[in-house]
């Protein structure tokens, strides 16, 4: 509740709120405690309903001269910044030839974890959620709104990862960036190892609504579920990657990809590189999304240090066959990195 987040945030220099999962909150306590408090904020949301009530906190958050950052993670929230910073260095190029720049008309993100990520139940009831919300993707500049774990796609992680098959599901980034970045096109999709749990979340994908919904059912299914998940953790491990494409009007299409063998580890990374940014007060007031230059002025930096731990691969801005991997399909979504 919002009075003990209060109590206990009382003289902090920052509040990181990853205390998820944040699908179906009715509030945003943490952050009005802040706001109240004067306390600079960052959350790792991944709800789009909680990052737009977030933002909806803006002007609060500017009259009280609290900065924020909602959605500030690895995905969303290093994704947002790897989007961001291929427009830039698409526009650098552009004014250094004096030529105009090409229109991005489509942003794709793919997401994949191995298992559980190693993080446990809050991923798995996080990920039981988006599994039975609508997907609204934007086409052409209008929002389409599709079923949750659907039109499969499988994406080329690069090396260490290999090809993965993904799905799509309702995420904060596609809204914010559609809005902030001005792309008419964007959808974002995830998925994960063993393919058979890409099956599992299909199928609870099509149970009844008024159940399948609930926080109480999802905390309920991740707890049950989760010692078969660490135990096939074992064996697939914790990698985590993400692959950022843009297709743009002149016909070329830019990619930038990410991968790490642990997630939480890449998770805390990504976290302490927004946090560092609102502490070193280059954040103004308000509250911002990741992709925005108000939220992290300085991209190259913030993305540096989420490359920083040992293990990390960074690739921004190539050609898709620079990012290729050689992978070999052994069938029921299971692929082999050679």
């Amino acid at each position: 509740d919002k009075a003990s987040v209060m109590s206990a945030i009382d003289g902090a220099d920052l509040l990181v709120h990853c205390a998820g999962p944040f699908q179906r909150l009715e509030h945003c306590h943490p952050l009005d405690a802040c706001i109240e408090k004067g306390v600079p904020y960052v959350d790792v949301a991944d709800d789009t309903e909680y990052t737009m009530r977030c933002r909806g906190r803006a002007d609060a958050a500017k009259e009280a001269n609290v900065p924020a950052v909602t959605s500030a993670g690895i995905f969303p929230g290093a994704s947002n910044v790897m989007a961001a910073d291929m427009l830039d260095e698409r526009r650098a190029a552009a004014e250094e030839s004096g030529e105009d720049m090409p229109t991005p008309e489509r942003l794709l993100f793919s997401y994949f974890t191995a298992g559980s990520g190693g993080v446990g139940t809050t991923i798995l009831a996080s990920t039981f959620l988006l599994a039975t919300e609508d997907v609204t993707c934007f086409k052409d500049g209008e929002p389409v709104t599709v079923d949750p774990v659907s039109n499969r796609r499988v994406v080329d992680f690069g090396k260490g990862v290999g090809s993965r098959e993904v799905f799509l599901y309702n995420l904060p980034e596609v809204a914010t960036c559609h809005e902030t970045l001005g792309i008419p096109s964007v959808s974002a999709r995830f998925g994960t190892s063993p393919g058979i749990w890409n099956g599992a979340m299909l199928l609870l994908s099509k149970l009844p609504r008024p159940v399948s919904r609930s926080r109480a059912f999802a905390g309920a299914m991740a707890a049950l579920s989760d010692p078969i998940v660490r135990l096939v953790d074992q064996i697939e491990g914790e990698k985590v990657a993400m692959r950022v494409e843009i297709e743009w009007s002149d016909g070329a299409v830019t990619c930038s990809l990410f991968n790490h063998p642990s997630l939480r580890t890449a998770v805390g990374a990504a976290t302490a590189a927004f946090a560092d940014a609102a502490l070193a007060g280059d954040t103004p007031a308000g509250v911002w999304v990741p992709e925005q230059t108000e939220a992290v002025p300085l991209r190259k930096d913030l993305l540096e240090k989420c490359a920083a731990p040992i293990g990390a691969i960074m690739i921004l801005g190539k050609s898709p066959w620079r990012l290729a991997s050689d992978s070999v399909q052994l069938g029921m979504g299971l692929y082999v990195d050679r």
